[in-house]
């Protein structure tokens, strides 16, 4: 019986994949997308235009963020206990050297050393060093992404939506690979 359950998952992974999609949503708050061109560059970032962002306001799911689905499940901790987080104070609720979530509290998070996304930049290290070890991942462009993030996380401010997030909406950012 258990051979046949696994045989049928994976012939809807293979047939229908959009089936483990049915009634997901994103969670509220950014999705943003990086990508670096061919030479390193980043492209479009925070960007004028919602190609490669869009703010979930718990209604509307745009064509994006019905894209960003997939990524945003692939991303998460496992389970819903802060004890399995990759940084020290528990900021990040991301498990993946290829994204980063956090909520828009910890930019106001007493606790935290610095002021607004210097809290978050200030648990980067030791965030992606767990990441990379716990995923094995060697990949040069997660350095790139985060010395990215490291450089750039508060130019978040100048999306326009970002004054209408509340404490509890993520800030979801994920490398968009080549």
């Amino acid at each position: 019986m258990l051979t046949e359950i696994v045989n049928y998952m994976k012939h809807l992974k293979e047939n229908s994949p959009q089936v483990f999609e049915i009634g997901l949503k994103p969670s509220k708050g950014l999705h943003i997308f990086v990508e670096f061109d061919e030479n390193g560059n980043v492209k479009n970032f925070p960007g004028e235009k919602r190609t490669n962002w869009d703010y979930y306001n718990g209604k509307e799911i745009t064509p994006f963020l019905k894209d960003i689905i997939p990524f945003e499940q692939s991303i998460q901790r496992i389970g819903t206990r802060m004890n399995k987080v990759f940084d020290k104070k528990k900021q990040i609720f991301s498990c993946s050297p290829f994204a980063i979530s956090f909520k828009m509290k910890s930019l106001s998070n007493d606790k935290l050393e610095g002021e607004g996304f210097e809290k978050i930049i200030k648990l980067l290290p030791f965030y992606f060093e767990k990441a990379k070890k716990e995923c094995e991942a060697k990949d040069k462009i997660i350095d790139k992404f985060q010395e990215f993030l490291n450089n750039n996380l508060n130019k978040i401010e100048e999306i326009e939506e970002f004054s209408k997030l509340g404490k509890d909406d993520f800030i979801n950012i994920y490398l968009k690979l080549p």
